[in-house]
């Protein structure tokens, strides 16, 4: 059971089979919102470009209409109508502000009234200096010139609501369209992605029948699986169940070889007569039921297990009141958590037997099965925070609009950054799946060690800072070019640095110091954490395993960066150490060798 139970659960969260179909409707979607927000802005930029052209030409048009009237109104001193003319022109949409301007720069005429500093006209007008003629147009009037500054309204007003509204209905039916089609394929080809997955989990040795079920939301094909799967281990279960007898009822064969051939088998075998007593036990059975083989001849099996459910099936299969096998599941309890199952069934065919109890131990099987259901658990809940971050934050992002672009660039980053947090998480199970299944590999290339500390850098002094936590970089001046796999040797360091900031409380500090030549690479972080305890250490590399300690109660994780980082570390030849002491922090210590650049994948 071990390896499979727990792939389901660390390559994804869907139901077996969905993921077939789930990434290219991932991907689908992606692309509609994509080309929907293009079109959107597209529409925007190209509406506001169109008003500001209006704008300005219905200003140049008004200036005209206005400047073939000036002239009689300054000639015939009409100084009030003068003025209300141009405080009409604010009433223009396209008209931010209009002005008439003696020579000398004073205002006799404005469409905001303070602005006007000349409140008479003078005899003669004076004459027009090169900086006022710059201001607008220049107009000649019976009493000298004088000067009309218009400004166009630069402010839009975006693509017309028709248009948007017509965009987002698109897209959403093309979402609800998408997700229809979506559904009908899920539930059409699921069930043979499902079941592929059970096959090749077969395949690669998994027995298990918990481990190869899978769900019957998936219709008739996976119910019809499921039946053939518990028909398999039924006939799997009553062929040892017949071979056993066989190799009891063998006359040829002695006392001697009987016992040999059944202490081969790893279940134990017991023999009960009519009245429930032990008539035979193999080597395994006196193992189970923590007997010698001598001392349980005679014994009734009931007497030595104490659980209710286990009688009853006893009870009724000797005395012949059912003709099918019955299993019951007993926890050994005290100190110990194996879980032996025990099925029973009428035997015939042996001189004095009458019943068969076959015992299993599957303690491992659900060792495998509380580990997976904790994972899917553990990781359900660290990716159901940073999807629900994303919602709100996006919520909050569309209610702003426009009206407080600094507070809507705050909710982006914020999206921005719980999406690169679910995106490790997904490469976190994604790499340990590959680890399981033996599909990790290396692609060497030449590395630009300088770029990705640069980068580690940004990242977490933003992440410190947010905890209250001292970070320091200790780095050469020059970094060689390196051979390794790029994307792996960042995630290794990202998962160390990440976990020495986690389990920093505030106020504490975390330093990184890194050296490098053409031989290898150090890195070397170090922490005023929480520490580890000594006999912990040598299982923090194990993947799925979180330290017991109550002060590491409140940090989140899936137990997978170190194991990763393990793996990773050993697949490009180097190594990993810990120092640590609880309370005392902890250190960590990289080695790994420059790797020769070569054109192909390098098979794990």
């Amino acid at each position: 059971m071990g390896s499979f139970a727990r792939k389901p659960g660390i390559r994804r969260l869907l139901m077996r089979g969905e993921s077939v179909i789930a990434g290219a409707g991932l991907l689908c979607g992606a692309i509609l919102l994509v080309v929907m927000a293009a079109l959107a802005l597209s529409t925007d930029k190209m509406s506001a470009s169109q008003q500001q052209a209006d704008n300005r030409a219905s200003t140049e048009k008004m200036v005209s209409e206005f400047a073939l009237e000036l002239p009689a109104l300054l000639g015939e001193d009409r100084l009030t109508e003068l003025r209300r003319r141009v405080q009409d022109s604010a009433n223009n949409d396209a008209i931010a502000s209009m002005r008439v301007i003696m020579g000398d720069g004073r205002v006799i005429a404005a469409s905001t009234l303070g602005e006007i500093n000349q409140t008479s006209l003078p005899g003669a007008l004076p004459d027009v200096s090169a900086d006022v003629a710059a201001m607008g147009r220049r107009v000649n009037t019976p009493m000298g010139d004088v000067v009309v500054v218009a400004e166009e309204n630069a402010s839009v007003r975006g693509a017309t609501w028709g248009i948007q509204s017509a965009i987002g209905v698109a897209g959403a039916l093309a979402l609800s369209g998408l997700w229809l089609v979506y559904r009908r394929l899920r539930k059409r080809i699921g069930a043979l992605g499902a079941i592929r997955d059970a096959l090749l989990a077969a395949a690669g040795g998994e027995t298990c029948v918990g481990a190869l079920v899978v769900s019957d939301d998936f219709g008739p094909a996976a119910k019809a699986w499921n039946s053939l799967l518990h028909d398999r281990e039924s006939l799997r279960e009553r062929i040892v169940s017949e071979r056993v007898g066989e190799t009891l009822s063998r006359s040829k064969l002695g006392r001697g070889d009987t016992d040999d051939a059944c202490d081969a088998l790893w279940h134990g075998v017991v023999v009960l007569d009519e009245q429930g007593r032990i008539r035979y036990a193999n080597g395994a059975a006196a193992v189970f039921l923590d007997r010698d083989r001598e001392e349980l001849r005679g014994l009734p099996l009931d007497s030595l297990v104490s659980d209710e459910a286990l009688h009853t099936a006893l009870r009724r299969v000797v005395a012949r009141e059912i003709k099918r096998r019955m299993s019951v599941e007993v926890s050994r309890g005290g100190d110990r958590e194996d879980v032996l199952r025990y099925s029973v069934r009428p035997l015939r065919g042996l001189d004095g037997g009458d019943a068969i109890v076959m015992i299993e131990d599957i303690t491992q099987q659900r060792v495998a099965s509380r580990a997976s259901s904790g994972f899917v658990a553990q990781a359900t809940h660290e990716l159901r925070t940073p999807l629900t971050n994303i919602r709100l934050y996006a919520e909050e992002a569309i209610d702003l609009n426009d009206s407080d672009p600094g507070e809507r660039s705050r909710c982006l980053n914020v999206i921005n950054q719980e999406t690169r947090r679910l995106e490790r998480l997904v490469g976190d199970m994604l790499s340990v799946a590959e680890m399981e299944s033996g599909a990790q590999s290396l692609r060497i290339g030449d590395v630009r060690l300088q770029r990705i500390m640069d980068d580690i850098r940004t990242e977490f002094e933003a992440q410190a800072l947010d905890r209250g936590v001292k970070l320091a970089f200790d780095m050469p001046p020059k970094f060689p070019v390196f051979g390794a796999d790029r994307e792996k040797l960042t995630l290794v360091v990202h998962n160390l640095l990440g976990n020495a900031i986690k389990y920093t409380p505030s106020g504490g500090s975390v330093s990184m110091r890194v050296t490098a030549d053409d031989a290898e690479l150090q890195i070397e972080i170090r922490d005023t954490g929480i520490g580890i305890d000594q006999e912990q250490q040598e299982r923090i590399f194990d993947a799925f395993f979180r330290t017991d300690d109550a002060r590491a109660g409140g940090f989140g994780g899936t137990g997978l960066g170190l194991a990763i980082a393990k793996e990773i570390t050993t697949m490009h030849g180097g190594e990993i150490s810990v120092e640590s002491a609880a309370g005392k922090g902890s250190t960590f210590t990289l080695h790994i060798p420059n790797s020769p650049v070569i054109d192909r994948a390098v098979a794990a």
